[in-house]
């Protein structure tokens, strides 16, 4: 939904927007807040036309009426979450996602090119995983592969032993 504030407002013109939020401009700081008609105010923007949350003990929602996290996405049409960088990446030092854990350390991220990271084990099929890689299920590989230690084999099947290369 775009919104078409009114040009030159006055200091405490209010404007309506199509969805039925209210929003109020401040000359002295030159910002739009607004939220619905019947709620407190909990949108600002500013300077830059950012829109943000002024009240942070709220939820956002997009899709959904009750969100019960910080930011909660309800993908209806199917189309995902996309956070698209405007130009090429040659290198994975850009970032797309980043989970943070209290302060500015990534847990976990994936490069515009697909690199990802993670802090601590990965668990594929597996819900608490215990070594920096478990893995629950059938696997295929393709190409080699490098064991820098200790190989230890479950079942191994030998019965095409004479068709090896």
């Amino acid at each position: 939904m775009a919104l078409n504030f009114p040009d030159n407002p006055s200091n405490g013109e209010t404007y309506i927007a199509s969805n039925g939020v209210e929003y109020t401009y401040d000359a002295v700081a030159d910002t739009w807040t607004g939220g619905l008609a019947t709620a407190p105010s909990y949108w600002t923007q500013n300077d830059d036309s950012d829109i943000y949350v002024t009240d942070t003990n709220s939820n956002v929602g997009i899709g959904l009426t009750a969100p019960t996290s910080a930011l909660e996405v309800v993908d209806s049409l199917g189309g995902g979450i996309i956070s698209n960088v405007g130009d090429t990446q040659a290198t994975d030092i850009n970032k797309g996602i980043h989970v943070r854990n209290g302060d500015a350390t990534d847990t976990f991220n994936v490069s515009y090119k697909g690199q990802g990271y993670f802090a601590g084990n990965l668990g594929i099929g597996v819900a608490s995983p215990t070594d920096a890689l478990s893995v629950t299920g059938d696997g295929t590989f393709s190409g080699d592969g490098t064991f820098g230690g200790t190989v230890t084999l479950g079942t191994l099947n030998l019965d095409n032993l004479n068709s090896l290369p």
